[in-house]
């Protein structure tokens, strides 16, 4: 975290928090804050290791020019592991932002998609409400760190709602598949070849979550989890056809 701060020092002038330590001997949480009043920017920092003791870092950005410290900070990322790995494939970017679509056989459903709810929190949401002739049947919130029930970080379904009255119609499915194959494929480590979506205090639906692939890992079967193969992508293909015709034998 200290490293990433110095990276920044030619653009901003950071008041610095001392960090905040939680956890016990085996898991640990560090937080600290970074504040420049005279740009009108302030980072939150968060480090922890509770995913098999990988180091998982969470950065809340605000500030009048987001995307300028979000592209030095991602330099400097890859400096730091650079001859390693592709550092794209495990980083995600969730911009405060509202958007709609469209879903459905007929594209009949409008989805509104607002991340960023709840902004006073340090974690951000991503509220998603699905409407059809005026009338709102459909409601999902994502969250995207710090569960401190199971000690996860990802995409994590706190719910999905269907109206009564428009259950049993497939709208769960229809929703969930969005979720997985259009929405989280977009935005959620997009150059990931795998993402683990969860969900969370699970009251009801166990059959629903199990037939869609999801399992259950805890005491109270109240937390699930299902690992998603990202599609491949445009990009994706073409850099595969690249390989292969790399890999042609030159014997002949």
């Amino acid at each position: 975290l200290k490293q990433m701060l110095r990276c920044l020092r030619k653009e901003f002038n950071f008041e610095v928090s001392e960090p905040k330590d939680t956890g016990d001997s085996n898991r640990t949480q560090t937080t600290c804050v970074a504040k420049d009043a005279e740009n009108g920017t302030e980072l939150i920092f968060r480090a922890d290791n509770w995913a098999s003791r990988d180091i998982h870092v969470f950065i809340r950005i605000s500030s009048s020019s987001p995307k300028e410290v979000q592209e030095i900070l991602l330099s400097e990322l890859k400096k730091h592991f650079r001859g390693k790995e592709s550092i794209e494939e495990h980083v995600a970017m969730l911009p405060y932002s509202q958007s709609s679509t469209t879903i459905g056989e007929n594209k009949d459903i409008t989805l509104s998609i607002t991340t960023g709810e709840g902004s006073d929190n340090q974690q951000p949401t991503t509220s998603i409400v699905g409407t059809r002739n005026n009338e709102t049947i459909i409601r999902c919130a994502l969250t995207w760190c710090n569960n401190l029930e199971t000690y996860t970080n990802g995409p994590t379904i706190q719910y999905l709602c269907i109206k009564q009255g428009h259950r049993n119609q497939g709208l769960g499915t229809m929703m969930l598949q969005w979720l997985e194959e259009e929405f989280l494929a977009e935005i959620w480590m997009p150059k990931a070849k795998e993402i683990t979506l969860y969900a969370t205090y699970v009251c009801i639906g166990h059959q629903f979550l199990e037939k869609k692939g999801f399992t259950f890992y805890d005491f109270y079967q109240e937390e699930a989890q299902k690992t998603l193969e990202r599609k491949k992508t445009t990009e994706d293909s073409k850099a595969d056809d690249a390989e292969d015709s790399m890999d042609v034998s030159m014997d002949h």
